[in-house]
């Protein structure tokens, strides 16, 4: 099996996990989302306008955020920035909670998907803790350089209040697998 690092154009479609919940998740299409190279955000769906990208201090600010993820305060609201590394990024509707998936390396796109899903909290070691208090309505996760009513984005729905987001690094050497996990815990 050869490992595949991804490198690929942005491409990303709208998709609302909601209608999935409940169904077999390995078997539904899977949307993407890609930076052009900076980090990826998370924000509310009704403060798209509101990010601007590189028209003001939002991408900049964003840059700043050091380490895996972190949360930026806006006077709308929070904003969580996905950093590190520029990777590939879905999101999984698991069992006990979702979760963000950003892709290190994996021979394929379903057998990352079955690592997340079958992810045991409990036999990986936290690396990063955040608080974020989520709104009750749906988030986007878009290019922190794009105007976010412009971008293409990554829809998700996470269960509203205050929310631990925890990340994991899992590496899974059999699978030849490898990624970042963020998940939201009420």
């Amino acid at each position: 099996m050869e490992l595949r690092w991804i490198s690929r154009p942005l491409f990303v479609a709208n998709h609302s996990l909601g209608s999935w919940v409940g169904q077999d998740m390995k078997s539904q299409p899977r949307s993407w989302v890609e930076s052009m190279g900076g980090p990826l955000v998370m924000l509310p769906g009704s403060m798209r306008s509101r990010w601007t990208g590189t028209a003001c201090d939002d991408y900049r600010d964003a840059c700043a955020i050091d380490g895996y993820a972190g949360v930026l305060k806006r006077d709308w609201g929070e904003v969580l920035v996905l950093g590190d590394e520029p990777l590939r990024t879905t999101v999984v509707e698991r069992i006990d909670c979702p979760a963000i998936v950003r892709w290190t390396c994996s021979p394929a796109e379903e057998c990352l998907v079955d690592a997340a899903l079958s992810f045991e909290a409990n036999a990986h070691f936290v690396v990063e803790r955040l608080v974020m208090t989520i709104r009750d309505e749906s988030y986007v996760i878009v290019d922190s350089a794009l105007r976010a009513e412009l971008a293409p984005g990554l829809e998700l729905r996470i269960p509203p209040g205050t929310s631990r987001i925890l990340t994991h690094i899992v590496r899974e050497a059999g699978n030849e697998v490898a990624f970042v996990l963020h998940r939201f815990e009420s």
